[in-house]
């Protein structure tokens, strides 16, 4: 896990496709990351994840992810 010093943004291109598929996840993500740290842009064609967090958990979250069947892989920008 890559320690930051400051909230920062990271970002993850998904398949979440709808709200059902985002309140599929919800429980898992408010869990890990706070209710308010996270939000997924359904509008965005690759389905943009953001998460605000200290940490780069970037393993944990596709985990998360992988295990409740999207795709999730981080993007660089």
């Amino acid at each position: 896990m890559e320690q930051v010093t400051a909230n920062n943004i990271f970002i993850y291109k998904t398949s979440v496709n709808n709200k059902t598929d985002r309140r599929y996840i919800a429980r898992a993500l408010n869990a890990m990351l706070g209710e308010e740290n996270w939000t997924i842009d359904l509008t965005d064609e690759d389905k943009v994840l953001r998460v605000q967090s200290k940490h780069n958990d970037a393993i944990l979250i596709i985990d998360v992810l992988t295990s409740y069947g999207f795709l999730c892989e981080q993007m660089h920008y």
